[in-house]
């Protein structure tokens, strides 16, 4: 499997040399290219994020909420959705404490901690505390993982990306240049079946690693229905 990390510049490469017959770089130059890489970037996330991979699992930089705030300060640039989140008293060494999610946090009230939290409308709230709280945000970001605070990443081709990425998108930016720039079908079929490839291979290896990972087996129940168990017999 290539590297966990490829530079853009590596994907551009990649893709002129194998797909595009243009190693020099002489007719697809990296400002022709950027769109493509856009576009290819698209759907490389999006295949991502429909396998639920844990790559795309983040853990934020502490949040300090102040006491009598109700939400998160500034999410992250890259934030999807949230998974969970602790809290621990701000300025202490404690461990942090998990949180309960709650549909609704209206109308709880004020302890020393925040104890709960939602996501609604893309932002996460909290009943007020009476003091101040330090936030652990997981969650899910957007996939593949260019640095924050560049602007636009895919415009400086020293930008590094994620995920085992060079192979399949290397491959769709193939596809997508013969398919709609060339109009070249049948390369752009071939190239499709090396991104498919490429896709399905890195999918299946985060899968079988994901699996890997220990977890509590639930207990097996039969004719298991709601509030009790079928009858035999």
């Amino acid at each position: 499997m290539p590297s966990r990390i490829s530079t853009v510049q590596e994907i551009f490469d990649r893709a002129r040399a194998v797909y595009l017959n243009d190693p020099d770089g002489r007719v697809f130059t990296n400002a022709k290219l950027v769109p493509v890489l856009k576009a290819a970037y698209d759907d490389l996330q999006t295949e991502y994020i429909a396998n639920d991979l844990s790559t795309i699992d983040k853990v934020a930089s502490p949040v300090t909420i102040l006491a009598g705030a109700t939400s998160y300060t500034t999410l992250p640039s890259d934030f999807v959705w949230p998974i969970k989140l602790e809290e621990r008293q701000a300025g202490s060494s404690n461990l942090y404490n998990p949180m309960s999610q709650l549909r609704f946090v209206n109308n709880i009230t004020p302890d020393t901690a925040l104890n709960y939290w939602q996501f609604i409308g893309d932002a996460i709230a909290f009943p007020a505390a009476t003091t101040d709280r330090e936030v652990l945000l997981y969650y899910k970001n957007i996939y593949p993982d260019f640095p924050e605070g560049t602007g636009d990443p895919v415009i400086d081709v020293s930008t590094s990306v994620l995920g085992h990425s060079i192979s399949a998108m290397s491959a769709r930016i193939g596809e997508l240049v013969q398919r709609f720039q060339l109009q070249n079908t049948t390369l752009a079929d071939l190239c499709n079946k090396e991104w498919e490839g490429n896709v399905f291979s890195v999918v299946n290896e985060y899968v079988k690693r994901a699996q890997a990972i220990p977890a509590r087996p639930r207990p097996f129940r039969t004719f298991w229905r709601l509030g009790g168990y079928w009858p035999r017999g």
